[in-house]
């Protein structure tokens, strides 16, 4: 049977209650842990995010300086002010970001300084 990766969702996104860890399991330290972000959110998100890093920040006028790195709050910003269907992104937070990028599977995403951006290569 074949099946095409983006039918793939990613898992839901947790923060443990007593560390404050960002993972992909839903017990942490012994306890439940707090959903974040689930598979489906996370996967939109996580496309938008790489599309507006890399293809297109000119849509939502993100400034994105000379090596790729843009302040996370900033693209917060451009994603619940200025995207086109942002009304599907109204829930979007700096810690969204955050998990997102640090959990990313294929380590697509670098953060230093409370800035982001892609990786290539």
């Amino acid at each position: 049977m074949y099946i095409t990766s983006w039918l793939v969702a990613l898992k839901n996104i947790y923060k443990c209650r007593i560390c404050r860890k960002y993972i992909e399991t839903s017990h942490h330290c012994g306890v439940e842990a707090e959903i974040l972000i689930d598979g489906k959110c996370r996967e939109m998100l996580s496309k938008l995010v790489s599309g507006l890093l890399r293809h297109f920040p000119h849509e939502v006028n993100l400034p994105i300086n000379s090596e790729g790195w843009v302040k996370i709050d900033e693209l917060v910003e451009a994603i619940k002010l200025r995207w086109r269907n942002r009304e599907l992104y109204q829930w979007v937070t700096k810690e969204h970001i955050i998990a997102l990028a640090l959990l990313d599977p294929k380590g697509r995403f670098e953060i230093r300084n409370n800035m982001i951006r892609a990786r290539y290569g």
